[in-house]
C-alpha cells in the first residue's frame, strides 16, 4: 500500500524540493497529495454589504479570480517537476495552518511534508509559524525538510 504524503506548495523551490527529498526518505511507493493555500484570499461576497454596507465591484471579482489563477497555476508547476502525484487542490481559506491540517485529514494523508522555513525569530513572533502551527495541531506525523538540506 502506497504511503500519501501531502505537500503544501505555493509553486517555489522549497516546497518542490521538500517534496523530492521525501520521496528519497518515505520507503516503498509514495502518492503525492498536492494542495496550495490562497491564504489572503478572502471571497467577494464576503464583502457584499447587502442593504447594510456597500457592494461590491467587478475589481473585487477579478482580484480574487486572479488568486485562484495563481494557485492552478502553483499547483501546475509543482506537479510537473513531481511523479505520482495522485491529487490537488487549491484551498480558499484565510488561516493556512488549520487548512493544511484539514487537508491532511480530509485526502487521508499518511504524512505532511514541508520545507523548513528560513523566517529568523524576529518575523516568527510577529507574523507565526504555519510549519509551528501544523506540527502542533496536524494528527499525522509531519516531516519538515530543514533548509540547508533544500540547497544542497
Amino acid at each position: 500500500m502506497a504511503i500519501r504524503a501531502l505537500i503544501a506548495t505555493d509553486g517555489t523551490h522549497r516546497p518542490i524540493d521538500a517534496a523530492k527529498a521525501s520521496l528519497a526518505l518515505l520507503a516503498g511507493e509514495v502518492e503525492l497529495i498536492l494542495v496550495t493555500v490562497v491564504g489572503n484570499a478572502v471571497p467577494p461576497v464576503a464583502y457584499a454589504g447587502g442593504l447594510e454596507g456597500p457592494g461590491l465591484g467587478p475589481q473585487a471579482f477579478a482580484v480574487h479570480d486572479g488568486q485562484e489563477h495563481l494557485a492552478e497555476e502553483a499547483l501546475a508547476s509543482t506537479s510537473a517537476e513531481l511523479p505520482a502525484v495522485a491529487e490537488t487542490e487549491v484551498i480558499d481559506r484565510v488561516d493556512v495552518g488549520a487548512s493544511i491540517c484539514d487537508a491532511a485529514v480530509e485526502h487521508r494523508a499518511d504524512v505532511i511534508v514541508m520545507g523548513g522555513s528560513d523566517k529568523g525569530w524576529f518575523r516568527r513572533l510577529f507574523e507565526g509559524s504555519v510549519i509551528h502551527y501544523v506540527v502542533d495541531h496536524a494528527t499525522v506525523p509531519v516531516l519538515i525538510i530543514p533548509v540547508a538540506h533544500l540547497h544542497e
